[in-house]
C-alpha cells in the first residue's frame, strides 16, 4: 500500500484508530531521509489465558523532514499515546508516552508488510481495582457496609466531593459515593470508591476502587467482606476468578494453574 497525500494517510490511521496504545519501533536515516517503523498493536484484546491478536505493520517514510521533536536515530517497542495525521501536510505526529515525541513530512509513505500473531494473553492484575459479581436476592444497603466493616474492626464511614461525611441515612443511591475510615488525619483523604452498584435477576456486580494507598489494611477488610458473600465471579485486570480459584488466591497469593 502506498500512501501520497494527507487525506490517505489520514484514513489510514483511522482505520486502525491511530495506533492508540500500540508500541512503535523506528530507524531514521537522516542522510537518506527515511524512516523505517514498524508498529506492534493489540487488534483483538482478550483475557489472560485467552487467545490476543496481535496485528504488526511494517512501513517505510521517503522523503522525510523532522519539523518537530529531536527523536533518536533508533528505539525499540515505544509506547504510543496515538499517531496522528498532519492537516495540511503529508506526514505523522508519533505521539508517544516517552519525552521523544516526534512530527515528520515526507513524500510518500510504503506499507511494506502486515502480520498477523496471535498470541496467549498472559495475566495483569489490577494493584487497586475490582469487579465483583454476587449472587444475591436484593442490592446491599450503603448500610450493609458500614455495619461489616464494624464488625472487621474498621468504624466506616461515608464521605462527600469536599471530604465531609454523609449521613448514613441519606444516601439512598452510594454508586459514586467512597468510603473510609471515619478518624482521618486529613478530611480530604480520598478512600474507597463504589464505581459500579447494579443489581438485576438475582446478580449484584460491584466494582470498587482503591484511591488511597494508605487504606491498603481497610481495602483488604472490605475484600474480605465481599468475599464471604455468594460470589460467582471476580474481575482483576484482565484476570477473571471463579469463587474457589478467588478465596485460594487471596489466601495464597496464587493464580489457577490454568493461568500458569
Amino acid at each position: 500500500m502506498i500512501l501520497e497525500s494527507a487525506t490517505q494517510i489520514l484514513y489510514w490511521l483511522k482505520e486502525f484508530d491511530g495506533f492508540a496504545n500500540a508500541k512503535l519501533s523506528y530507524q531514521i536515516n537522516r542522510l537518506t531521509k527515511h524512516l523505517f517503523f514498524q508498529i506492534e498493536y493489540l487488534h483483538r484484546t482478550s483475557l489472560a489465558g485467552e487467545r490476543q491478536l496481535v496485528k504488526v505493520i511494517s512501513a517505510e517514510a521517503s522523503g522525510v523532514e523532522i519539523i518537530e521533536g529531536d527523536p533518536l536515530d533508533s528505539e525499540i517497542n515505544v509506547p504510543i499515546y496515538k499517531i496522528y495525521a498532519l492537516k495540511e501536510k503529508s506526514g505523522l505526529n508519533f505521539d508517544t508516552w516517552t519525552e521523544n515525541r516526534f512530527s515528520i513530512t515526507c513524500r510518500v509513505i510504503a506499507i511494506t508488510k502486515v502480520q498477523e500473531i496471535e498470541r496467549i494473553t498472559k495475566p495483569a492484575l489490577s494493584k487497586d481495582a475490582l469487579t465483583f459479581k454476587i449472587r444475591m436476592n436484593e442490592k446491599p444497603s450503603a448500610e450493609y457496609w458500614i455495619n461489616h466493616l464494624h464488625k472487621k474492626g474498621y468504624d466506616a464511614t461515608y464521605f462527600g466531593y469536599f471530604g465531609d461525611e454523609m449521613p448514613i441515612e441519606e444516601i439512598r443511591d452510594y454508586t459514586g459515593a467512597s468510603i473510609r475510615p471515619k478518624h482521618t488525619k486529613d478530611s480530604m483523604d480520598l478512600g474507597i470508591k463504589f464505581c459500579k452498584v447494579a443489581f438485576a435477576d438475582g446478580e449484584f456486580e460491584l466494582t470498587i476502587e482503591l484511591q488511597n494507598s494508605a487504606l491498603n489494611s481497610f481495602w483488604k477488610g472490605l475484600v474480605e467482606v465481599i468475599s464471604e458473600m455468594e460470589i460467582m465471579q471476580v474481575k482483576s485486570g484482565n484476570v477473571v476468578f471463579n469463587k474457589s480459584e478467588w478465596l485460594n488466591f487471596l489466601e495464597t497469593e496464587t493464580l489457577p494453574k490454568r493461568l500458569l
